[in-house]
């Protein structure tokens, strides 16, 4: 026993003044080991490396070289703080140096070129996709590990905002050929995020050929993993399934995209499908979208090649509600100060968007529709949703609503038109409670508006409106109104009679808040009535004029409109709900 401890003691003994021997020399050759190190960050970054600060090199308890104030680039826009290099102490003390692992404590990158204008072309000398990861993947091998602690990129051309705060990350890799992950966290437009990415066979891809990688990434505005296969091929393939959640549409887009970005608030927002992005292209199939509420099934296709990004595709909803996106584009005001708030459609500039929709069942506002057939269309300063053809109130319709964001003053158009509907359900659906309408019914209607805030829709908007009616019965209005000469309050009117009619026309114009009657024209077998005249929004003045036109002497009964082969002329004046009727 005592002979074991001996030998034990001579043989640290030995070791001890072997390192007392060897340290002398290391400490003035650790020069070797700070070359090691310009060369691997030089190989790493493919710029020049500059050392600033001190140099400290250890043996004990970890061989290592701290290098302090390091400037790579040749403007120097890389600055790390301080490099932690672990060294192979065998390699070490021959005078050499591998490095085993690399810690980057506080890099910084303060000199990146800002976000390119919308018509800028891409620089020639950027690298593509393949080019990126093959060069990334090659030049960290060799390291079984690179840390980043406390790193900033920040560009100098933007505000404080942009950029990335906070970067703590490992690059792991157990021996050569073994899978590499890459995990940490990070501070993007002032929200924390943690990403993970595993590779599974690098060397493979480096080689040419396909590996398994996913990725997870998980922040409080967007949330997407991607499990699948990659290549770096001519076109730097992935393909696999992609899953990606955000509480807000734009607050997902905006935080991963661009902050500056304004797009509508359309609401929650997830997608789910099997990718396919070869260089720029990207393709969707089996895509499961969920968008304000509203979830659909289909194939969407994306081009990042230009400078606008260009996404098209087919979706296919059970249930569609547009109610969503007509709110987010145009919030009602709340208040008399939000009425010049201005609306903003400029989103329409920064996307290229063609879909097409179909939904078994949708809402347009209060209006139900069925069996509908849509396109929605995005760029250039314009934003439209045409809806070719549906089902609405047992008729069939089409409708069209498209905002230009171009000229000085945005503008909205639009138009409908809709035959063979039920009036009493169109009633119904519009509350329209008063009044009861029965019959089968055509209307049409064009809008143009300025779209600069409400205040500018509800002054300058302009409506022309076409409705007709067939063999139908109005209930609401008792024709003993007109029955007699002088004048009465118009409520004494509205009563449960119930009036039938062959034919029933309307033509409404508006002006902003003025509203004409362009003509009203009711005719059922006793006669013809005929009005028209003008009505106001803002004090609910009403100024209408007409007259009832017997075809032949007709004697009083329940379902006579008027017992009387004399021209009766009428007006309603006054202010809406209480005007007066006078006959003469």
């Amino acid at each position: 026993m005592r002979l074991s401890r001996v030998a034990a003691a001579i043989a640290i003994l030995l070791v001890l003044i072997a390192l007392v021997a060897t340290l002398p020399g290391l400490v003035l050759g650790s020069d070797a080991a700070r070359q090691a190190v310009v060369a691997r960050l030089e190989r790493m970054t493919g710029e020049p490396v500059a050392i600033e600060g001190d140099i400290a090199f250890s043996l004990l308890p970890r061989t290592r070289i701290i290098v302090d104030r390091v400037r790579i680039g040749a403007a120097g826009s890389l600055g790390i703080g301080r490099i932690v290099a672990d060294l192979d102490a065998m390699t070490a003390l021959t005078g050499t140096a591998t490095i085993s692992r690399l810690v980057l404590i506080r890099p910084a990158i303060g000199s990146l070129p800002g976000r390119p204008k919308a018509d800028a072309a891409p620089p020639r000398s950027s690298p593509q996709p393949r080019q990126l990861a093959r060069m990334l993947l090659g030049r960290i091998e060799g390291l079984r590990r690179i840390e980043i602690r406390d790193g900033i990129i920040h560009s100098s051309s933007q505000g404080s905002g942009d950029g990335v705060d906070d970067i703590d990350l490992i690059v792991a890799q157990s021996s050569a050929g073994a899978p590499l992950s890459l995990s940490g966290s990070f501070l993007w437009n002032g929200q924390p995020a943690d990403l993970a990415i595993d590779i599974g066979a690098p060397d493979a891809l480096l080689a040419g050929g396909s590996s398994g990688i996913g990725v997870d990434l998980s922040s409080p505005p967007l949330t997407a993993n991607f499990d699948g296969t990659a290549s770096l091929d001519s076109n730097a393939t992935i393909n696999g399934r992609i899953k990606l959640t955000a509480a807000s549409l734009r607050g997902g887009i905006g935080w991963f995209a661009d902050p500056d970005l304004r797009i509508p608030d359309i609401g929650p927002f997830s997608l789910n499908g099997d990718l396919l992005l070869a260089g720029l292209q990207a393709n969707l199939q089996q895509a499961d979208i969920s968008i304000a509420g509203s979830r659909g099934h289909g194939a969407l296709e994306a081009s990042f090649a230009p400078a606008t990004p260009v996404i098209g595709g087919t979706l296919a909803f059970a249930s569609l509600d547009f109610s969503p996106f007509a709110h987010a584009l145009l919030p009602l005001p709340v208040d008399p100060f939000d009425l010049e708030r201005p609306i903003d459609i400029d989103f329409a500039k920064a996307v290229k968007l063609d879909i097409r929709l179909s939904a078994a069942q949708a809402n347009l506002g209060p209006v139900p529709l069925t069996d509908v057939a849509a396109v929605v269309r995005i760029g250039e300063g314009r934003a439209e949703l045409d809806i070719g053809d549906a089902a609405i109130f047992g008729g069939r319709g089409q409708a069209n609503l498209a905002f230009d964001a171009n000229p000085a003053t945005p503008s909205a158009t639009g138009h409908l038109s809709a035959t063979g509907i039920d009036t009493a359900s169109l009633l119904q659906a519009l509350k329209i409670e008063a009044l009861t309408v029965t019959g089968r019914s055509s209307l049409s209607a064009a809008l143009t508006a300025p779209l600069r805030d409400w205040a500018s829709i509800l002054g300058g908007a302009r409506i022309d409106a076409e409705f007709v009616s067939r063999n139908g019965t109005i209930r609401g209005v008792s024709p003993d109104i007109f029955a007699s000469s002088g004048t009465r309050p118009l409520a004494d009117g509205l009563t449960g009679t119930t009036v039938p009619y062959t034919s029933l026309e309307a033509k409404i114009a508006s002006a902003g808040t003025a509203v004409r009657l362009k003509g009203i024209t009711i005719e059922n077998g006793t006669g013809v009535l005929a009005a028209s005249g003008d009505l106001s929004v803002i004090d609910g003045g009403v100024a209408i004029r007409g007259q009832y036109d017997p075809g032949a002497p007709k004697t009083a009964s329940s379902q006579a409109a008027f017992t009387t082969s004399k021209p009766i002329a009428f007006t309603i004046e006054g202010k809406w709900p209480t005007p007066d009727v006078t006959t003469q």
